[in-house]
């Protein structure tokens, strides 16, 4: 008899048992998560600290190339002059 009337007591222990179990997988998993996240974060800001170097890269290398005496040596192969001090004309913007 001891053991019919033990048996709501037992089977409501082996319940919140398995639901606090349940809850620390959930949590793990959760963390598990959330640590992914971060490290492909963290990967991300890497890249993209990589990419700006690149880029800062390619600017200056894109810089260097514009040379303007080799860009007056072509306008005069074009044959293109200089404008001339009357045909330069400022303008006041408000």
């Amino acid at each position: 008899m001891k053991r019919i009337r033990d048996l709501p007591d037992l089977l409501f222990r082996l319940i919140c048992l398995c639901f606090t179990a349940l809850f620390l997988v959930f949590g793990l998993l959760t963390e598990i998560g959330t640590n992914a996240a971060n490290d492909r974060a963290a990967a991300l800001k890497k890249e993209i600290q990589s990419l700006r170097a690149d880029n800062e890269i390619l600017r200056v290398q894109c810089d260097n190339r514009l040379d303007l005496d080799e860009l007056e040596r072509r306008a005069e192969e074009l044959g293109l002059v200089r404008c001339g001090p009357d045909q330069i004309c400022y303008m006041e913007l408000p």
